[in-house]
């Protein structure tokens, strides 16, 4: 019987072996630090005395018939929650009720926040 003798090929073999592609290095990312706090506004509104009285209707407002005024008066408050300075930033009827404000409100009292800033309020006076 014949069998066939296998034969061996000499084609051209492979063989280099091509390396993966390397792999990325690993990256960290750190979190992003928390948003800052927002700003405080240059000045305040709305704030809450602690303690103060609010300010006595003019005798002389009565005297001279003026029954109802308003005053808007700005405040520099210090970082243990004294007024230090009353500036008055609009009066209606002008100067009638602004001394008895500025007096009142240099004995208010507001919260400590550790820094100084800028209070605005709006004082109503009516006659009783």
């Amino acid at each position: 019987p014949d069998i066939p003798v296998p034969t061996i090929s000499n084609a051209p073999t492979i063989t280099a072996t091509t390396a993966a592609p390397p792999e990325a290095p690993f990256v960290i990312v750190q979190p992003a630090p928390p948003a800052p706090p927002p700003p405080k506004p240059a000045i305040r509104r709305g704030v809450t005395r602690l303690s103060g009285d609010y300010p006595e209707y003019p005798k002389s407002a009565m005297r001279d018939g003026i029954n109802k005024g308003r005053v808007v008066a700005r405040m520099n408050i210090d970082e243990r929650g004294n007024v230090t300075e009353v500036t008055i930033f609009s009066s209606d009827p002008a100067r009638v009720f602004d001394r008895a404000v500025i007096s009142a409100l240099k004995e208010w009292k507001f919260s400590a926040e550790g820094d100084k800033y800028i209070a605005e309020v709006e004082i109503n006076f009516t006659a009783n």
